[in-house]
Order: structure tokens, then sequence, then C-alpha cells
């Protein structure tokens, strides 16, 4: 018997719908709605694997910003088309996540004398 496997990848685009009811009040009239998460402060957003996606091509594989543009474009079939200037800021937004981290391996490597 011979045996041969097929590996294969597929992308599905996940489109998560957040609703803000915007409620009246009968009697003033004053428009009121729950508070918003300030993660969606944006029309659309990207979620954090597209976001870690594009981090990694390209900080690991050296991909230009507007191939890796391009290369979500693609791969979601033209459903998420980011700018390169969300993708620019993605790595700045890093940054300011890793300076903790950076903190405390600096204390460990470089220890008080």
């Amino acid at each position: 018997m011979a045996v041969k496997d097929e590996f294969d990848v597929v992308i599905n685009v996940i489109k998560r719908r957040h609703e803000y009811h915007i409620y009246q009040c009968i009697e003033c009239g004053a428009r009121v709605r729950l508070q918003i998460d300030p993660k969606l402060k944006e029309a659309n957003q990207y979620g954090r694997n597209v976001q870690a996606m594009a981090l990694s091509l390209m900080a690991t594989g050296n991909v230009a910003v507007n191939k890796v543009r391009m290369l979500i474009n693609g791969m979601t079939a033209g459903a998420m088309n980011p700018s390169e200037g969300f993708i620019c800021k993605l790595y700045k937004r890093a940054s300011v996540n890793l300076e903790k981290f950076m903190r405390d391996l600096k204390s460990r490597m470089i220890p008080l004398s």
C-alpha cells in the first residue's frame, strides 16, 4: 500500500458585527447609547490574527508594507484591504506593548552591582 499526504490551508474571513443601539427618551428626546468599546473606534477593525500576520510578514519575512497589504487582500479574496498607514502603525503599537518586557529583560541581563 502506498500512502500520499496532501496538506492545504484554508483562510476564512470572520466578520464580527458589534451593534450599539441608540435609544431616545420619550419625555425629553435625549438620545443615548451604551459606551462603545475603545478598541472599536473605527468603522472597520482588524483582529489580532490579521495584525499578527502582518507584523510577522514584515518582521520575519522582511516583506514590504505595500506587499503585506496586497497579500492580505489576496488571501482574503478582497474582503480585507488594510491601508498601508494602518500596517505601519502596527510596529509602533507592538513596540509600546513590549516596553515592560524590554525593561524586565534588561534588568535580568544587567544585574545591579
